[in-house]
């Protein structure tokens, strides 16, 4: 039995993959803080404000979710149509 550390992983996600997640993150926090910050000086009350605010991350965050696991799934497409290319020409 191999010691965790000399197993090799498969590349789940590739380092385009998780800057998208790790951006999307961060956009979805600015969106809801912004979308309640709006609500705010429109004078609507706090509670309301604060459902707005974590709809808003919430969408944001599934959207961009769904952006990376899209993003994802073309990596590894584009791997596989690529390697057949490969194993022919050699």
């Amino acid at each position: 039995m191999l010691p965790l550390e000399m197993v090799d992983k498969p590349d789940i996600e590739s380092q385009l993959s998780t800057a998208w997640r790790s951006l999307g993150s961060r956009v979805s926090v600015a969106g809801g803080c912004l979308a309640a910050l709006i609500s705010l000086l429109h004078h609507v009350p706090v509670s309301i404000a604060a459902l707005r605010g974590g709809s808003t991350w919430f969408a944001l965050l599934v959207a961009t979710r769904l952006g990376a696991v899209a993003l994802a799934f073309a990596e590894r497409f584009d791997a596989a149509a690529g390697e057949p290319e490969k194993k022919q020409s050699a």
